[in-house]
């Protein structure tokens, strides 16, 4: 995608949904969305369960069983804190591997579109979010190797726009916004396949 298409996508989210207001609720919290040592059950139910309800994700989720999780989450979460986006290199082993065990993970607790809103409050540098229309939209199953393709696919994506942002409009936009590149892409996403 080229850069104007990507703004225009932000700009056509904009003026679809409220989401914003929930994400910026619950993003603030990074108490808890980067604190893999405890994840206490009313932060769970409170933050976590109430985002992810918010994004409209169904089903039942387990609370107890989420605390579990997430601790079983540190070590693979503080490997890739520092990783980004838009430089994270996602071919062969390593950080995809971590990204998939993180992945099967939360599929303990969660469906693949609660995973990645999970994985993108918990770093929002890194993880892209997507629902049914999405990932039926690019054609990517909904397992982790769909979501590493997805996110393949998605850097590819943001590279282009990068290449044809002349101006440096992208990185003034999340500047302005306090919006990560993943949430600009996500925002596009939505757009087109809502």
């Amino acid at each position: 995608m080229r850069c104007e298409d990507l703004l225009g996508g932000v700009k056509r989210y904009q003026n679809m949904t409220s989401y914003d207001e929930a994400y910026w609720e619950c993003f603030p919290r990074r108490d808890v969305w980067e604190n893999y040592s405890s994840l206490t059950e009313e932060n769970a139910k409170n933050i976590v369960v109430q985002f992810l309800r918010k994004w409209h994700v169904r089903g039942k989720i387990n609370i107890p069983k989420l605390c579990v999780v997430w601790i079983k989450l540190g070590e693979d979460m503080d490997a890739l804190r520092n990783f980004d986006f838009s430089n994270v290199e996602l071919e062969g082993e390593g950080i995809t591997d971590i990204i998939k065990h993180c992945f099967k993970k939360l599929r303990e607790v969660l469906g693949p579109t609660g995973i990645s809103k999970v994985l993108h409050m918990c770093n929002p540098k890194l993880f892209i979010m997507w629902d049914k229309n999405i990932r039926d939209g690019y054609g990517v199953s909904k397992n982790e190797q769909g979501y590493i393709l997805f996110m393949k696919l998605m850097q590819n994506e943001l590279r282009e726009a990068f290449k044809t942002d002349s101006e440096g409009k992208l990185k003034s936009i999340t500047q302005e916004s306090r919006k990560t590149f993943t949430k600009l892409v996500d925002e596009y996403n939505y757009a087109k396949y809502k």
